[in-house]
């Protein structure tokens, strides 16, 4: 600053004495004003100071005037420039504040926002989509109570590229339909009775075993008419006979098909297993 009030000094003293000597002011001298290290200090003197300077009034505005054009575009440009450290520390944390958004501000308290939420649901959602998709599956099939048919059955699931596992459950029901006579006094009564039987055409035996011992027996039969019909007829012919279910163990087999590392079977196969064998059931399990 010293420095430029020195060399400023030293300009007007310059141009005052240029003007002297030259016998009044000429555009000279408004070159070798303008041409100073700093017009500042002329736009600090009154135009009466600049006036007895120069010599010339005239001289003293036309160089006034461009002093202080200079001085006004340098003012603009240091008031861009040049900001009090203070001010700015004091300005900077309203505006900081006002320009913070409520996104930002839940983002960096460690709160997600909406769309980060909903985005986090999405995929949490497909992962557990994946995983449930790809969860090994293996099948049930079964209960077949013909033993063929199972044979059958074995042989077309055996193309499916899963290990087929077979097992049997035997369970006990009411079976076929007996036709019999009640227990005789003796085995000769009973023996006569046979003869009796079949002399009007009725195939018998005599039974031996508990708990029909003495008994006689007409025959055994799958059909509820057939049966119904034989005891109708016997008992026309003056027999007195009846029908009575006998129990029966029957043999369920079923198939497991497992093997985590095969893929699911194609809806054809299953489609053609369930139209060659319509009466068994399909089930997807867990394996």
């Amino acid at each position: 600053m010293m420095k430029a009030v020195t060399y400023m000094l030293a300009a007007i003293c310059v141009v005052v004495s240029i003007m002297w000597l030259t016998d009044g002011p000429s555009s000279s001298a408004v070159e070798t004003v303008r041409e100073g290290e700093s017009l500042t200090l002329l736009y600090e003197l009154s135009d009466a100071e600049l006036a007895s300077l120069t010599g010339d009034e005239v001289l003293a505005n036309k160089v006034m005037e461009e002093v202080v054009s200079e001085a006004e575009e340098n003012a603009v440009v240091e008031t861009e420039i040049d900001i009090e450290p203070e001010a700015a520390a004091e300005e900077s944390p309203v505006e900081t504040a006002a320009e913070e958004s409520p996104a930002e501000t839940l983002v960096a308290e460690g709160v997600p926002s909406v769309e980060a939420a909903l985005a986090q649901e999405a995929a949490l959602s497909e992962v557990s989509e994946n995983e449930i998709e790809s969860e090994p599956v293996c099948y049930e099939v079964g209960e077949v109570r013909d033993p063929t048919v199972a044979v059958d059955l074995g042989v077309e699931l055996e193309r499916s590229g899963y290990d087929v596992v077979r097992s049997v459950r035997f369970v006990e029901e009411l079976g076929p339909y007996m036709v019999h006579t009640e227990s005789q006094a003796s085995p000769a009564a009973a023996s006569a009775l046979v003869e009796a039987l079949r002399k009007d055409g009725l195939e018998s035996i005599m039974m031996r075993e508990p708990p029909y011992q003495n008994g006689v027996s007409l025959g055994v039969f799958q059909s509820d008419e057939n049966s119904a019909s034989l005891v109708a007829h016997a008992k026309k012919l003056g027999y007195d006979v009846q029908r009575r279910r006998l129990p029966e163990e029957v043999e369920l087999i079923k198939f497991f098909l497992s093997n985590p590392q095969a893929k699911a079977i194609a809806d054809s196969f299953w489609q053609k297993i369930r139209s060659e064998f319509p009466e068994i059931q399909i089930e997807e399990k867990s394996c």
